[in-house]
């Protein structure tokens, strides 16, 4: 039978400490008896999900991703591009 993720959760401190003794996550999953498909990584997958972000993290990204998007100019629909050109 399946766990739930709050079971999971509870488990999470002994799952950090299998890994970082290098443990692969198929070998945590076994000592422990879990089921399913790779199990511990999709409580890791769903925790990383669940993440909150430092303002200077969420800065850093703001500056590194948005920003150069919206500094890029806007393409009009008025300008034919090259292949349209040839088209033509």
């Amino acid at each position: 039978m399946a766990r739930r993720y709050q079971k999971m959760q509870a488990m999470l401190p002994e799952i950090k400490q299998m890994l970082e003794e290098g443990k692969s996550q198929r070998e945590v999953a076994e000592i422990l008896g879990l089921e399913g498909d790779r199990p511990v990584h999709a409580l890791l997958k769903r925790l990383k999900g669940n993440r909150q972000y430092t303002p200077e993290e969420l800065d850093r990204y703001f500056s590194t991703v948005i920003r150069p998007v919206l500094a890029e100019p806007e393409k009009t629909g008025g300008e034919a591009t090259a292949h349209q050109q040839n088209c033509q």
